[in-house]
C-alpha cells in the first residue's frame, strides 16, 4: 500500500493540531503556518495535494494556490475557510476543491481520498 503525501497549511495552532489528527493516521503530511514556508517545504518534499487555509500570515492561501499551480502544476490543491465564499474563491484561484471548515470532517476526508485517487500515487527516485 502506497502511503500518500499532503501537505498541511493552517496557521491556527489548535486547528492545525485537528487536522494532524484526523490526518496522519491516512497520510503523510508535512505542516506549515505560513505560504512562504509551504512554498519551501515543496521544494524539498514530494507532496501529491496541498490542503491550505485562505486566510494565512502573509500570503493568501489562494494566492499559494495559484503559485503552486504555477511552479508544481500537478499537485492538488484544496482551499478551506470557515468563510462562505470559500467555493467561489478556490474557483477562482484554480484550486481543485474547497472544504468549509466546520462541515463534516468525513467529508473534508472524502474530498482529499477522491483527488487522490484520480492521480497515480509519487514514488520516490
Amino acid at each position: 500500500m502506497t502511503v500518500r503525501s499532503v501537505l498541511l497549511v493552517e496557521d491556527d495552532w489548535e486547528q492545525q493540531q485537528l487536522y494532524i489528527l484526523v490526518l496522519a493516521s491516512c497520510y503523510q503530511l508535512v505542516v506549515a503556518a505560513d505560504s512562504e514556508y509551504a512554498l519551501a517545504l515543496l521544494e524539498k518534499h514530494r507532496v501529491e495535494l496541498v490542503l491550505t487555509d485562505w486566510q494565512l500570515p502573509g500570503m493568501s492561501g489562494d494566492g499559494l494556490i495559484a503559485e503552486i499551480h504555477l511552479r508544481f502544476p500537478w499537485i492538488k490543491t484544496i482551499l478551506m475557510s470557515t468563510d462562505a465564499r470559500v467555493c467561489e474563491v478556490a474557483g477562482e484561484a484554480g484550486a481543485d476543491g474547497w472544504y468549509r471548515k466546520g462541515s463534516a470532517i468525513s467529508h473534508l476526508r472524502a474530498t482529499i481520498a477522491g483527488m487522490l485517487e484520480k492521480s497515480p500515487a509519487i514514488t520516490s527516485s
